[in-house]
């Protein structure tokens, strides 16, 4: 399954139009719920750093696999978003293309 918990509509929107069987959800909580080994989550639009770092430890704790989309351009942000797990950051403004493509990677 691939997952998003998004709180940035248009990224959402993007995700949707590009990636086809997307779940998303709006509750941190009914994703962790969710997750089964192996699921890709998108996380990221307006989640707090720290926020996003202990979301992050989560999914991975349950085996999924974590893309994170951050307005974090600093490469401090990106290493500590790495460091907690996330597989593959993107900063904001990104490729939808590369994003897709990354997404497909991960889910083989």
């Amino acid at each position: 399954m691939i997952c998003t918990y998004l709180r940035d509509p248009t990224t959402r929107r993007i995700l949707l139009e590009i990636v086809k069987g997307i779940k998303c959800f709006d509750d941190a909580d009914a994703l962790v719920k969710a997750l089964k080994n192996g699921d890709l989550v998108v996380i990221g639009g307006d989640i707090e750093r720290n926020e996003m770092i202990k979301l992050i430890d989560e999914f991975k704790s349950r085996g999924a696999k974590v893309i994170a989309v951050t307005t974090f351009g600093q490469e401090f942000d990106q290493a500590k978003l790495i460091g907690a797990g996330a597989d593959i950051v993107f900063t904001k403004p990104f490729s939808p293309k590369l994003l897709a493509e990354k997404i497909r990677e991960l889910k083989r």
